[in-house]
């Protein structure tokens, strides 16, 4: 594989002589093994091309040795990595491949601000629920007398 020293993107720098991955944006540092280092500089050397899986293990693992699922097995520790820092390094391209990322995911939800929400909104409808509330009209006293089986007389 012909490997390149430094590849720069827009959000990080991948540093192959240092095994490392810089985040652009804060200039900290991720290191990264060697494996993990020839599958990025592979990805990033030809960023719009998807790879199989199989490409990938010929291309990046010399020692055949290893099964061929630890291309799958790389790319899960590489996304943790960078998922801490809202970054998608590898993009899965359904039934073909894989191909480099490089784009900041949406940052998500945290949990308190869905849990107030959610007691946000319950609360409203607890307070709200007695507007829709039907009032009934003031009861009346009545009183049935029998007359024969089915028929009955209401005295008021």
């Amino acid at each position: 594989m012909n490997k390149k020293e430094i590849v720069k993107t827009q959000n990080i720098t991948i540093d192959y002589s240092s095994l490392t991955v810089v985040i652009n944006s804060t200039k900290e540092e991720i290191k990264i093994s060697l494996n993990e280092a020839n599958l990025l500089f592979l990805l990033y050397s030809n960023p719009n091309r998807i790879y199989t899986k199989d490409e990938i293990y010929t291309q990046c693992w010399e020692d055949g040795s290893v099964a061929n699922s630890v291309v799958t097995q790389t790319i899960s520790l590489l996304r943790k990595k960078f998922l801490t820092h809202n970054i998608s390094i590898i993009d899965t391209i359904k039934n073909k491949g894989y191909k480099s990322g490089d784009r900041l995911l949406v940052k998500p939800i945290k949990r308190f601000y869905l849990l107030f929400s959610s007691v946000l909104i319950l609360v409203s409808l607890f307070l709200i629920f007695p507007i829709f509330k039907q009032v009934a009209p003031n009861s009346i006293t009545q009183n049935l007398n029998k007359v024969s089986d089915n028929i009955y007389v209401i005295h008021i």
